[in-house]
């Protein structure tokens, strides 16, 4: 592994532009020089041995770098069920058209931290991206998705998308934030606005995300086995049958937590 993965390195051009951020540059290089010491001596007097942080370190500089394909290799080198890291996953595959490894990624997570606005966020953005076949190849680009003047269709992606954002816009409302500090409450307003603003953006284009839970218990879907395909993704059932039920037991927890609110103000 330590010769592949050196191997690999050397295929890439670690010269960077001038005008990229020196912090990312340098991050970049140390953790991919660490890496590969330890790597190639396991061994080594200074004991030196785990690569779990300095990947993290990598792939996050990678990304911001606009390396997706080295971003990728060293993601896919981090066997962890850490949270911080399975949402790096998600993003990483997102943005080199790997929605369906994204979204398994962030289901993971979730099974974990059942109530991260963020990453239920993030999953919607995983589901559009694949709606509107963002990418289908690791393309290195720093280029965030521009997702904003892109149409909408009321294709089975953008419905799980519209899913995905409903949730996380009813746990951004009912989660906890010290709104009495100034730059906390104008985080909040500014994460609400975003998510309003894109909750309206499917309302117009007619996407509708009850229609997952009807496509769901028809025929149609049982007959389809288990693999759906969308375009170039294929997602599994149990994946959207996950993600919907999942999305039951927010809305009734968040019901059940609004009902006990209640009954304490009435005592």
């Amino acid at each position: 592994m330590a010769e592949s993965f050196s191997a690999f390195l050397a295929e890439f051009n670690l010269d960077f532009e001038e005008n990229t951020p020196l912090r990312y540059d340098h991050s970049l290089r140390l953790a991919l020089e660490y890496i590969q010491f330890v790597e190639i001596h396991p061994h080594n007097p200074m004991r030196l041995t785990g690569t779990r942080d300095m990947l993290d370190i990598a792939c996050r500089s990678a990304l911001k770098l606009g390396k997706i394909k080295l971003a990728i290799e060293c993601v896919e080198k981090m066997e962890t069920s850490e949270p911080g890291h399975l949402s790096l996953k998600g993003m990483i595959y997102t943005r080199s058209g790997r929605y369906s490894d994204a979204i398994q990624s962030y289901i993971k997570y979730l099974s974990i931290r059942k109530h991260d606005y963020n990453v239920w966020k993030q999953m919607s953005e995983a589901f559009l991206a694949c709606s509107l076949n963002i990418r289908k190849d690791p393309i290195d680009t720093k280029d965030e998705f521009s997702l904003d003047l892109m149409p909408l269709e009321n294709t089975l992606p953008s419905q799980l998308a519209f899913l995905c954002l409903i949730c996380s816009y009813k746990l951004l409302c009912t989660s906890t934030w010290s709104t009495h500090i100034e730059f906390v409450q104008a985080r909040f307003l500014q994460e609400k606005t975003k998510l309003i603003l894109l909750k309206e953006r499917f309302e117009k284009a007619g996407v509708k995300a009850d229609y997952v839970m009807v496509w769901l218990k028809s025929r149609e879907a049982m007959d389809q086995g288990k693999i759906i395909e969308s375009g170039s993704t294929n997602f599994s059932w149990n994946m959207i049958n996950w993600i919907v039920a999942r999305s039951k037991e927010v809305e009734a927890s968040i019901q059940t937590e609004s009902n006990e609110e209640m009954s304490v103000r009435k005592l």
